[in-house]
């Protein structure tokens, strides 16, 4: 059995090094769903394993979703901008490339061949979470429109790309907006002393005023 080893991220790299990641992350995968979709071409079905199909696919998705945390978190909390701008960019880049994966038809033909191979012969998987795994993970080719002709298959798959640029770039604006409220202290009575203190201040008509940002912080605590 696999087992994932134990590993200590570290979410402060550099711009370069996310960027080095990000193009990592996507060669590793890429090359696994390479060596899965060419199984299918082979005549004789026999090659076909639990091992080098189904658990290879997934095997390579959870080790590419711990990196993906290193390569995406810097852009909503890192305090270099350059890194936050390359996690935003490598962000997308990963978002199209998750897109892409459960379109590749050389792998979902794989998968389906093994899915009928072991239904012919009867085979068992070694778990009903495997056998589970196989059929959500052939639904999930099939959502992205393996299942349908190529024609409406590519429409799927753009409007899926175009949701994901929208989400990214919604997400991006969210984590860079610096919009301020300014309330007068009067207006912020109920609120901690410690709170009110820490808040810039700002000249408005003659009145000090203390400006309230959009974003809840770390050290603020919801009762």
């Amino acid at each position: 059995m696999h087992k994932a080893q134990p590993s200590l991220q570290d979410y402060r790299g550099s711009a370069p090094f996310i960027e080095e990641q990000t193009n990592k992350l996507i060669q590793d995968y890429t090359r696994t769903l390479d060596e899965i979709g060419n199984l299918h071409k082979e005549q004789d079905d026999s090659l076909l394993t639990f091992e080098n199909t189904l658990k290879k696919l997934h095997i390579q998705d959870g080790e590419a979703a711990n990196l993906s945390a290193q390569i995406t978190l810097p852009a909503m909390v890192s305090v270099d901008k350059d890194s936050r701008d390359m996690s935003n960019k490598c962000k997308k880049k990963l978002v199209d490339f998750w897109v892409g994966i459960y379109s590749r038809e050389d792998v979902y033909k794989t998968l389906k061949q093994f899915d009928s191979k072991i239904t012919r012969e009867g085979v068992q998987l070694p778990t009903v979470e495997d056998k589970r795994l196989l059929e959500r993970t052939l639904k999930l080719f099939e959502r992205n429109g393996l299942s349908l002709p190529k024609e409406k298959r590519d429409r799927v798959i753009e409007l899926r790309t175009q949701i994901s640029e929208l989400c990214n770039t919604f997400e991006r604006r969210l984590n860079e907006d610096v919009t301020t409220v300014a309330f007068t202290t009067e207006e912020l009575d109920g609120c901690e002393k410690e709170f009110i203190a820490s808040l810039a201040k700002k000249e408005v008509d003659g009145t000090t005023k203390h400006l309230v940002g959009m974003k809840v912080r770390s050290d603020d605590s919801i009762s």
